[in-house]
């Protein structure tokens, strides 16, 4: 073992008592007492920890942080050499006859000594005769002796291995840090529990260790302020992180379509090559579904797959705002093309562009009205009123409803008026607020207001136009009314 992995390992025993002890995956490893087992994952997921945590656990653990230098073979076989002497202090050698004949040495020493053997970085490896080696290991490993690697990519020597079921695979999802563990985690940083804090950062990284624990640098108070979505946190950490360790390790062109498909909420071969315009959306998906790259799947859509949060912000934060301006207006338009109102909704409210919501409620307004969908009218209307956006009479409609169902009847009118403005002549929206005062101020004097109504009702019948949106207090009041046509009458019913 080089200097470098002894220092790796003293350090960790100086600072264990701040390291999250993964209990349950180390049990899983230690049950295995022959054989192989890869820690494969992108980088974050605590693959050096836990393999770090393994050695100081086991009795007799020969560990080898591979390199780029392992590919040469003299270079390895004197690494492993050594690596197996720190723990069979006796071991030796002889005069062997040529170099195969000194890893099975290695493996004897091995068996006899009942050795756990350490491999980190697997995914350097790629010399023919190193790789060989190291599937000669696995292969005598399952006669007595213990195999556990780490790796960021399953590397060309044990694929053989996994296919045949003949080592255990520890995946992204079996790496990732539980909600309990966050919560330990979180508990040992701050000396305190702090449930909502944990809560939000295991929603945020999905488990990923690395993402925890650069969030954690930001301090108590602010994580607590972004756990009500505020998003203080600074990324800029983690984006050299993340640009450093794993976005180097893949080619350019998915590195440009992570960047630009972040975003997206839901991907989609068919939505990312629509709105990116662009015809290699699925062999880049392919690609980051199966190493488990920054996606999962959708639970309830099997073809779609969905970011983790951390990593989606640090993608869509490496495009230029412009970039990130045109790709949202075409992600609107792909929702509204096939009908996908909510999304379209949803999504500009999330980018938080008064254009893009002005554009979705142009189309799905009176959907939303109808459906009742008053919270997400209400993220709306707070994008729309701290916005400069220059809305038209059909938003200011669609604003003046959305107020009259909350109750806020000043702004309900101040929307009506506005919309009534663009007019020269009596039109939808000053008959709508007709009606509205009309209905709302009905029992405060019963003859006045009926003809409000009753004038209201005439004209909407008269040129066909579209009922405002009724709660059912002022459902039950416009029955009173002594006129109602057979289609205000028709029209009514199906409000009701």
């Amino acid at each position: 073992m080089s200097s470098l992995e002894l220092m790796a390992l003293q350090d960790l025993g100086k600072t264990s008592e701040k390291l999250l002890l993964r209990e349950e995956l180390l049990d899983k490893i230690e049950n295995i007492s022959a054989g192989s087992v890869l820690a494969c994952s992108i980088a974050g997921y605590g693959k050096t920890t836990l393999l770090s945590q393994l050695a100081l656990k086991t009795e007799r653990a020969a560990v080898c942080v591979l390199s780029d230098s392992d590919n040469d073979w003299n270079f390895f076989l004197g690494h492993l050499f050594e690596a197996v002497r720190k723990s069979v202090p006796y071991l030796g050698i002889g005069e062997p006859e040529n170099e195969s004949q000194v890893l099975l040495h290695i493996c004897q020493a091995a068996m006899e000594n009942r050795l756990t053997f350490i491999f980190d970085n697997c995914q350097l490896i790629n010399d023919g005769k190193v790789c060989q080696a190291l599937q000669y290991i696995m292969s005598v490993a399952e006669n007595g002796f213990r195999v556990v690697m780490g790796s960021r990519e399953i590397p060309g020597f044990a694929a053989r291995f996994i296919l045949e079921d003949r080592c255990e695979l520890l995946r992204r999802d079996d790496l990732a840090l539980s909600a309990s563990e966050v919560g330990e985690v979180v508990k040992m940083y701050f000396n305190e529990d702090n449930p909502e804090v944990a809560n939000y950062l295991y929603n945020l990284t999905g488990g990923w260790a690395a993402g925890v624990m650069f969030c954690l640098r930001s301090g108590v108070s602010l994580l607590q302020e972004s756990a009500h979505d505020k998003e203080l946190i600074d990324l800029g950490l983690i984006k050299k992180y993340i640009t450093y360790e794993i976005l180097s390790d893949l080619p350019s062109s998915v590195v440009e379509f992570v960047k630009r498909a972040s975003i997206l909420d839901c991907l989609s071969a068919d939505s990312c090559d629509t709105v990116l315009e662009t015809n290699n959306s699925r062999e880049c998906l392919n690609l980051l579904i199966e190493n488990e790259i920054f996606l999962h799947k959708d639970p309830e859509e099997p073809t779609t797959y969905m970011w983790i949060s951390i990593f989606q912000q640090v993608m869509a934060d490496l495009l230029s705002t412009k970039e990130r301006i045109v790709i949202a207006e075409k992600t609107v338009e792909y929702y509204l093309k096939r009908k996908m109102y909510m999304q379209s909704i949803d999504f500009a409210v999330k980018v938080g562009q008064p254009a893009l919501i002005c554009r979705a409620l142009s189309v799905c307004g009176n959907s939303l009205l109808e459906q009742e969908q008053f919270e997400l009218l209400g993220e709306c209307a707070r994008v729309l009123e701290n916005s400069s956006e220059e809305l038209d009479a059909f938003i200011h409609g669609i604003l003046a409803q959305y107020y009259y169902v909350v109750g806020d009847y000043a702004k309900m009118d101040y929307h009506f008026n506005m919309a009534d403005s663009m007019f020269g002549k009596e039109n939808i929206y000053s008959v709508q607020r007709t009606l509205y005062r009309g209905l709302l101020k009905y029992e405060t004097d019963h003859s006045k207001y009926h003809k409000l109504v009753n004038n209201a009702l005439f004209y909407l019948d008269e040129y066909n136009l579209k009922f405002p949106f009724l709660l059912p207090r002022e459902l039950k009041t416009l029955e009173k009314t002594s006129v109602l046509t057979a289609q205000n009458r028709r029209t009514l019913t199906r409000s009701l």
